[in-house]
């Protein structure tokens, strides 16, 4: 019987969480400042009311502060960004992605006036311009559509959240600008990434798991079968 027992606990050792290779390795940062370009170009809005933020409204576990996902050439996947407005007045955002850039001898992300060939072009907003009132929180959602021509690799942009100036102050103005980091990874073989609070472990699961699974469903049926055959032994030389 004691071998049974040692045998089981052993093929139960592989066993391990499910999320154990989602650490991330490197993320864009949530939000960054629009580039001197950016600010040259578009007029200022009023004073204070650059107080709102973009983020994601179902990260994942693997990437919580950006977007990162994992696509075949030709899919679709669709999710959504969050919009809060924390100022006292109403502000009127413009959405958009962008591709990112080398500008100047450093990354810049696009702005809405250039040309977007990549992440830019991949990804549509459902709403491009969006008012929001005092205080608040709103999902926008977005479509990104990978053509089937696109080779594997990494892909990098951004979805954008720019608070246009107004001219009527007068002066030297510019606009606010946010950017979401935004990396599409384009694979054939694209992993499920699970999201922050995510209690489906099935839909999570990584190969490594279902292998320790059946190993662990292995052992229990070993440590039965062996107890009935040991038991059968013993009837047997009470007789």
């Amino acid at each position: 019987m004691k071998k049974y027992i040692i045998i089981c606990a052993l093929l139960l050792l592989p066993i391990s969480p499910c999320n154990a290779q989602t650490t991330d390795t490197q993320q864009e940062t949530l939000q960054s400042k629009a580039s001197p370009n950016l600010q040259a170009q578009t007029p200022a809005p009023p004073k204070g009311l650059g107080n709102f933020t973009i983020g994601q409204a179902h990260p994942t576990i693997k990437s919580p502060s950006s977007i990162y996902l994992e696509l075949k050439p030709g899919s679709s996947y669709e999710d959504s960004v969050i919009l809060t407005n924390n100022n006292d007045k109403a502000i009127t955002l413009v959405l958009y992605a962008a591709d990112r850039a080398m500008q100047e001898g450093k990354y810049q992300i696009k702005t809405n006036k250039e040309k977007q060939e990549l992440v830019g072009w991949w990804i549509q907003m459902a709403e491009n311009d969006v008012t929001l009132a005092p205080g608040e929180k709103r999902e926008v959602k977005y479509t990104v559509n990978i053509p089937d021509y696109v080779p594997t690799n990494e892909y990098r942009g951004a979805i954008t959240a720019t608070l246009p100036g107004d001219p009527s102050h007068g002066g030297f103005v510019y606009s606010i600008r946010y950017a979401l980091g935004t990396k599409i990874v384009v694979t054939d073989n694209p992993r499920y990434l699970p999201k922050i609070g995510e209690t489906n472990i099935f839909a999570s699961a990584t190969p490594y798991f279902w292998f320790s699974l059946a190993l662990f469903i292995v052992g229990i049926t070993y440590f039965i079968y062996g107890t009935i055959k040991e038991r059968k032994k013993e009837k047997q030389l009470t007789r």
